[in-house]
């Protein structure tokens, strides 16, 4: 009986059951964002989380992409003048986010994108999320201070292999 608990428990802890949730390394988000032409390479720029994370993070007016190891986020902020320009701007930011992490282009990610934020206008609570390809993709509409923007954050789907 002991023979037949250490098998299960050296089961239970080999790789074959570790959960799968590492977002890809920085190196291959890079080259990603680089590859589909979304952020150059060299403009990403060093920083730090408020709570000590290491974050990777572009900057081009309103638009935001911050890269962590544990997520990868956008925030696109409007002035909330012409609306329909500015939603179309935002809901492209939030796709480019993805692309550069999924590190490929093509409808069917867009479309699913394009679902989540057409989504979280609609419901009250003004988020929405859906997977596409392994990953946990969330869209909210937000205001800092009285500017409006939408903010996306991608995560890896935990899988048990």
């Amino acid at each position: 009986m002991n023979k037949l608990w250490g098998l299960f428990f050296t089961v239970l802890v080999s790789n074959s059951c570790i959960a799968d949730d590492a977002m890809p390394s920085s190196t291959t988000l890079l080259k990603n964002f680089d590859k589909l032409g979304i952020v150059e390479k060299g403009k990403w720029k060093n920083g730090e989380s408020p709570d000590g994370i290491k974050t990777l993070i572009f900057r081009d007016v309103g638009d935001i992409y911050s890269l962590n190891p544990d997520f990868a986020s956008s925030v696109s902020l409007t002035k909330g003048e012409k609306n329909k320009e500015e939603f179309l701007h935002s809901e492209e930011v939030c796709k480019n986010l993805v692309y550069g992490v999924v590190g490929e282009k093509n409808q069917a990610i867009g479309d699913v994108v394009t679902n989540i934020v057409y989504g979280a206008a609609r419901k009250k609570t003004r988020s929405d999320s859906d997977s596409v390809k392994d990953y946990w993709i969330e869209a909210e509409f937000i205001y800092i201070g009285e500017t409006p923007g939408l903010a996306c954050k991608v995560s890896k789907v935990v899988k048990w292999d």
